[in-house]
């Protein structure tokens, strides 16, 4: 069973093409880990007065998460993406609520 997240991502200016970039290298490498998987992530930007916000729907396998804590390449992507995110209206740079997917 996967473990489906909705990544939400407070863009900093400018940095919308770079953090897509490095989202697309941090699925390749969960997937290749065997962390990762499933049908390809959704992505979408919505611009905000504020500054843009960026969801990304993806899965995990479950119970991948801890692990992919602990792996120094995760780790190293998600300090890159984290650089391309700011705090802002109250919310912080990065969210990772857990969802459920629904059949169309």
């Amino acid at each position: 069973m996967a473990d489906t997240v909705m990544g939400t991502f407070q863009v900093k200016a400018g940095m919308v093409d770079r953090l897509s970039l490095l989202l697309d290298k941090h699925f390749a490498t969960i997937s290749r880990l065997g962390l990762g998987g499933g049908p390809k992530p959704v992505r979408v930007v919505l611009d905000q007065p504020t500054g843009p916000v960026l969801y990304e729907i993806f899965d995990w396998v479950d119970g991948a998460i801890p692990k992919a804590a602990e792996n120094l390449e995760v780790k190293a992507h998600w300090g890159e993406i984290e650089a391309c995110c700011e705090a802002r209206g109250g919310k912080p740079p990065l969210d990772f609520p857990h969802v459920r997917r629904l059949s169309a």
